[in-house]
């Protein structure tokens, strides 16, 4: 199935030294030619693997290269969204701060946009999901996105026309009080307040009005290590305490009424200025980012794209694979998900040694940022002989479940949506609604919302790349009877790499 370089932290593992010693010597003969492909940097070593017999074999199933071609598949990064999976059903069925911030957060701000009911009300200033809708339709866990139904006559995908309507007249300051105070009355906060107080108090003796019986102190023992760090250390470190120097449930409810105001800014803001993920998604999105972006996957992206780059440090695979490619070499690199952003370090990695390599780049809705993609082109787009994108269009990107069918009450929307609106930073600053090279909302056409001068600039930079001859992208579903090598029928991130048309199409590279 090719040669399958399995690396960690940029270094080949040392079980795949011999494999890769065998590559260099069939690039060192006549006439080599080789097909790179990067799989998703989420995905398990064993389903990597899978993916490299697959695309090694025969029609329809893998593309059928054969001699002189060489076939290299990185396997670079084990699996984390089981992980991830995992740790949001936790949240969603354990963890009483999580569910009654989730409830009272779609509560409020349905009431800001006047959302109609399923008693069928009229939309208007004060209409509002009430609570008994909200928990029927958490609870009953539908195929897709919760909220959908009622929300589409208000929220449209792609229209920030009804930004100014939302939270008529108000400022974010009174928007965020309004919240608090809507809140400080919820019994099912109070609740997982007073259990938090009282576990941190069993914790010290003497400090608290009471202790936590061992099942509430398990309980709030876990919510605390699901909060993030920056969350949980202050409680842990030192809480918020009353008058007589005791954590009070007053101090703990105080501390998360703040991080609760906090979301519904951003939240408003969001839906306001059109970089809202939709009125589910980024609801979801910054309740994440406020309170268990850490556990939900944000950390784990980071390292993730840092293992990309450290790649192509001195004595990575990276570099001592591209060492070994030498000038002249026909090269067809295949990248999907956040193989994107591996491949974008190759290019600058040519770039910067000035190497005579010129290259195919074909990217299976590609997770790279724009600005990193941007700077790769810049650097080394004079070295892609053509580029081909195959990515959905923003309707299928929207309601592409993340973790599957019946999962949309986690998560309603693609891994590229919530990288776009969870994972992304610069420095330690988070980029809201990050510009993805694989959605369609930040390729076709303007994009008003935007106000980062350096991401408008990389998407002008990338469109003007994809307007050259022999660059193009393909949305699917494409139709059948589309050109040869442009066709794609894939309807979920996760198809690109093995849905049939995509394969038939890919394969036209190598023809």
């Amino acid at each position: 199935m090719g040669f399958t370089l399995r690396t960690s932290d940029g270094k080949l593992d040392k079980n795949d030294q011999l494999i890769f010693g065998e590559l260099k010597v069939a690039l060192a003969s006549g006439n080599p030619r080789l097909h790179l492909h990067l799989h998703g940097g989420l995905v398990t070593e064993e389903n990597g693997l899978k993916t490299a017999k697959a695309w090694s074999g025969s029609p329809p199933g893998g593309i059928g290269l054969t001699q002189p071609w060489q076939q290299a598949f990185v396997i670079w990064r084990t699996g984390v969204l089981e992980t991830v999976q995992a740790n949001w059903q936790d949240l969603f069925d354990n963890d009483d701060l999580y569910n009654a911030l989730l409830k009272r957060l779609i509560e409020f701000i349905s009431k800001k946009i006047g959302v109609p009911g399923a008693d069928g009300r009229a939309t208007g200033k004060t209409a509002a999901l009430s609570r008994g809708e909200i928990v029927k339709k958490l609870t009953a866990k539908p195929a897709g996105d919760p909220f959908a139904q009622e929300l589409s006559p208000v929220l449209d995908a792609t229209s920030i026309s009804r930004a100014a309507n939302i939270g008529r007249r108000q400022t974010e300051a009174e928007l965020a009080d309004e919240f608090e105070a809507f809140l400080r009355t919820d019994t099912e906060f109070n609740d997982a307040i007073s259990s938090i107080s009282a576990s941190i108090n069993s914790r010290a003796v003497g400090r608290g009005a009471r202790a936590a019986t061992p099942e509430e102190h398990e309980r709030a023992a876990t919510m605390l290590e699901r909060l993030n760090d920056e969350v949980s250390e202050p409680l842990r470190a030192k809480a918020p305490t009353g008058e007589a120097g005791r954590s009070t449930a007053f101090g703990v409810g105080v501390y998360f009424l703040k991080h609760a105001a906090s979301i519904v800014i951003r939240v408003i803001r969001r839906l306001r200025t059109g970089r809202d993920h939709g009125f589910y998604a980024t609801i979801v999105e910054e309740l994440a980012r406020q309170l268990y972006g850490d556990r939900i996957g944000a950390t784990i992206w980071g390292m993730m794209k840092k293992d990309a780059a450290d790649h192509f440090q001195p004595g990575r695979l990276g570099a001592e694979l591209l060492a070994a490619i030498p000038d002249g070499c026909k090269l067809v690199v295949t990248g999907h998900s956040a193989g994107s952003i591996w491949a974008a370090e190759l290019i600058k990695a040519i770039a910067s040694q000035k190497r005579d390599i010129k290259l195919d780049l074909i990217l299976l809705a590609p997770a790279v940022r724009m600005d990193l993609f941007a700077a790769a082109i810049k650097a080394g787009g004079t070295n892609i002989e053509r580029c081909r994108i195959f990515t959905m269009h923003d309707d299928l990107e929207r309601s592409d479940v993340l973790l599957g069918a019946g999962t949309g009450y986690l998560y309603p929307s693609s891994l590229l949506y919530l990288v776009s609106g969870l994972f992304e930073k610069v420095g330690a600053d988070a980029i809201v609604d990050a510009p993805l090279l694989g959605l369609e909302r930040f390729l076709n056409g303007a994009q008003p919302w935007l106000t980062e001068m350096d991401q408008i600039s990389a998407i002008n930079d990338v469109v003007t790349f994809f307007q050259a001859p022999g660059h193009d992208i393909v949305y699917s579903k494409s139709l059948d009877n589309a050109i040869s090598g442009s066709r794609s029928r894939a309807t979920s991130h996760g198809d690109f790499d093995n849905e049939q048309l995509t394969l038939e199409s890919v394969a036209t590279f190598f023809a």
